[in-house]
């Protein structure tokens, strides 16, 4: 099996995205639970501790499935979700432990590090690739087998390590990426809102102090972090029933393009309401930006996958091998008989 490419810049991506979601999650959550943090330097460094930790458990466990000779990239999913929990962890002190469970935080501290980290994971092995190909194989595979049949160009080139296919193809169905896509599209749109709602109560302050900021800010990102986890997990379900539709949809059109998936998931909750009588236009206009991101994402995500040949056919006469416009099937055949019969 072909294995995820190393790419450098996707680990400084991960040291980005860990120091980020230990700043935004995990800092105000320790001060709401009394946690105190002395510095500015010192909360900075705790947070870039936690993105090198996720990224050095991530670039181990990469190595391990490098070395394993696996490229799978639901492996990347488990690393990932793997990593960033034991991150998260490490930034915690048995005091910082003893608060999450006595505050009953344990849910919002390690429930959301396992989902984030797993789309980080999936968002790494989708960015890297797989290893790359040398042009010139294929270029020999092909001067060998047109010349070996009749036909111009195989749809399927056996190369020396790889397999490549110039058939019809479709986006590929898969629902588990389907609700990863959900999750990542509505996670990170209304995790928009809430920087938006926090960035209003800091505004409201009169004279604010940064120890003041971050005070008010840990007041009230446990309730707007349970407020984006609550509006997420809700909204998983409608928007991934939407996927499936808008999905098929996009099928049926023989739609193909990341727009064209952006498009039909725009419209997607509003068919879907009509056919609820209106009762579901309110959910509709809350998901369908969501969903519109959500449908893009799952097209960059799935990929595509040959379109399926022709079923077999069953035949009991071979009279009816003949194509539609063929005389005889506009043509039947008389039997002539005689007068008295």
């Amino acid at each position: 099996m072909q294995t995820i490419r190393t790419d450098q810049s996707g680990f400084g991506a991960l040291f980005l995205a860990g120091s980020a979601f230990v700043f935004l999650c995990s800092v105000p959550g320790l001060l709401a639970a009394g946690v105190v943090i002395p510095t500015i330097d010192s909360l900075l460094l705790s947070c870039a501790a936690g993105g090198v930790t996720f990224t050095l458990l991530f670039a181990a466990g990469h190595r391990l499935l490098r070395w394993l000779g696996t490229g799978h990239r639901g492996w990347y999913v488990a690393l990932g979700s793997i990593a960033l929990m034991l991150a998260y962890a490490t930034r915690l002190n048995a005091g910082g432990l003893s608060a999450v469970f006595v505050h009953g935080l344990v849910a919002y501290f390690f429930f959301l590090p396992a989902i984030v980290g797993a789309s980080l994971g999936y968002l790494y092995a989708w960015r890297a690739g797989w290893e790359r190909d040398d042009p010139s194989q294929i270029e020999t595979a092909v001067v060998g087998q047109t010349r070996d049949t009749a036909v111009a160009r195989p749809g399927l080139i056996e190369a020396d390590t790889a397999a490549y296919f110039s058939g019809p193809l479709r986006v590929r169905t898969s629902f588990s990426l389907m609700i990863l896509s959900s999750l990542i599209g509505g996670g990170v749109l209304f995790m928009c809102r809430a920087l938006l709602v926090l960035k209003g109560e800091v505004e409201m302050l009169a004279d604010p102090s940064l120890q003041d900021i971050f005070q008010h800010a840990a007041n009230v990102s446990l309730f707007i972090g349970v407020e984006v986890i609550g509006l997420t997990l809700l909204g998983i379900v409608p928007m991934t029933l939407c996927l499936v539709a808008g999905h098929f949809s996009a099928r049926g059109l023989k739609a193909k393009s990341v727009w064209a998936y952006f498009g039909i998931g725009l419209v997607a909750p509003f068919v879907i309401a009509l056919f609820s009588m209106g009762l579901l236009a309110s959910v509709a206009e809350t998901i369908a930006l969501p969903t519109a991101v959500s449908m893009a994402l799952y097209r960059l995500f799935a990929g595509l996958e040959p379109a399926p040949v022709a079923e077999d056919i069953i035949v009991s006469d071979s009279r009816s091998l003949v194509a539609a416009d063929h005389p005889r099937r506009q043509f039947g055949r008389v039997i002539r008989s005689s007068r008295h019969e």
